[in-house]
């Protein structure tokens, strides 16, 4: 929240990169999401909301390069 509040994206990738999970709600009830200042921030924090709600599916994110094909 904190990194949102900021509007420090670089620290909120990072977060993010470690496991932050986007959506989780502060003392008030609001998401990253519904106070974070820039439409950059909100689309980084969107985006990984997405993202983990496809992984949670079973539908892996990854980028293809990351994929192995030796099948």
């Amino acid at each position: 929240h904190k990194a949102v509040e900021k509007n420090s994206i670089s620290i909120a990738q990072f977060l993010l990169k470690k496991g932050a999970i986007p959506d989780v709600k502060n003392k008030k009830g609001q998401t990253p999401i519904t106070f974070s200042k820039s439409t950059e921030m909100r689309k980084i924090l969107k985006d990984r909301t997405h993202e983990l709600e496809l992984n949670s599916i079973g539908i892996s994110t990854a980028p293809s390069g990351d994929v192995d094909n030796d099948m």
